[in-house]
C-alpha cells in the first residue's frame, strides 16, 4: 500500500510540475479566476444550461479593484505558477475587460494564461443551445488565421463534448478541424463528466486528440 501511495504520489507531482506533494504547501502553481458569473449559451450538459438558467440576465463582472489586488498577490510568485485560467463556468468573452487581464498577467510575468470560450462572440444547435454553429466555426477559423498570420505563439485547443446526440458526427468533426489547427493546437473529444466536483486525470483512452 505503501509502494502504491509513493507512486502515485510521484505521478500526481509530475503531472503538476512539482519535485514533490509537500511542494503545494508553498503556493499555488495553478488558478482559476471567474471574472463572469453567467454565459450566453444553454449548454444541454452544463449546469448553467440546466432548467434554461438565466443565460446574461444578472451578469455581474468582477471589479477591477478585486483583479488588480489579486494580481499584486501573484507577482510575487510569477515564477513559480504555472497557469491561470481566467474562466470556470462563465464565458469570458462576456467580459469586456478580458483582453486588459489576460494583458495585465502577462505584464507580471505569467507563463500561461487560458480562457475557454464558447466561440459565439468571437443553424442552431441542439446540444449548445443559444449559439449559432456557423459564427462559432467562422470565428474559430478566423481566429487561427490571425494567430498564424501573427506568428502569435497562442496554442488553441478545439474540443467536442461526447454526447448520444452527436457521437456520430464524431469523425466528420474531428477530420475537419485536424486540418485546420497548427501543430502545437489540439483536437480533442471529450467524455461527458458528472460536474460534481471530482478530479479526473486526462487519460488518453477517455481523450481522443488528433
Amino acid at each position: 500500500m505503501e509502494g502504491y501511495r509513493s507512486t502515485y504520489c510521484g505521478n500526481l507531482a509530475r503531472k503538476l510540475k512539482l519535485r514533490h506533494l509537500e511542494e503545494c504547501k508553498y503556493f499555488p502553481k495553478y488558478f482559476t479566476i471567474e471574472t463572469c458569473n453567467n454565459c450566453n449559451a444553454r449548454c444541454i450538459m452544463c449546469p448553467k444550461g440546466a432548467g434554461g438558467g438565466e443565460g446574461i440576465r444578472n451578469l455581474q463582472l468582477m471589479e477591477d479593484e478585486v483583479f488588480d489586488k489579486i494580481l499584486n498577490e501573484l507577482s510575487r510568485y510569477n515564477d513559480w505558477i504555472e497557469m491561470i485560467c481566467l474562466n470556470s463556468d462563465g464565458e469570458p468573452l462576456l467580459d469586456k475587460k478580458i483582453a486588459l487581464r489576460i494583458k495585465k498577467l502577462k505584464d507580471i510575468g505569467i507563463k500561461r494564461v487560458n480562457i475557454s470560450t464558447n466561440g459565439q462572440l468571437l443553424t442552431r444547435e441542439k446540444i449548445r443551445a443559444g449559439l449559432n454553429y456557423d459564427i462559432v466555426k467562422r470565428n474559430v477559423l478566423n481566429l487561427i488565421e490571425m494567430r498564424n498570420n501573427a506568428n502569435s505563439d497562442l496554442e488553441i485547443r478545439i474540443r467536442m463534448v461526447e454526447l448520444e446526440e452527436n457521437i456520430q458526427e464524431r469523425e466528420a468533426w474531428l477530420n475537419f478541424w485536424q486540418e485546420k489547427v497548427g501543430r502545437t493546437d489540439k483536437v480533442q473529444l471529450m467524455p461527458m463528466h458528472t460536474w460534481s466536483g471530482k478530479i479526473t486525470e486526462e487519460k488518453s483512452e477517455n481523450i481522443l486528440c488528433r
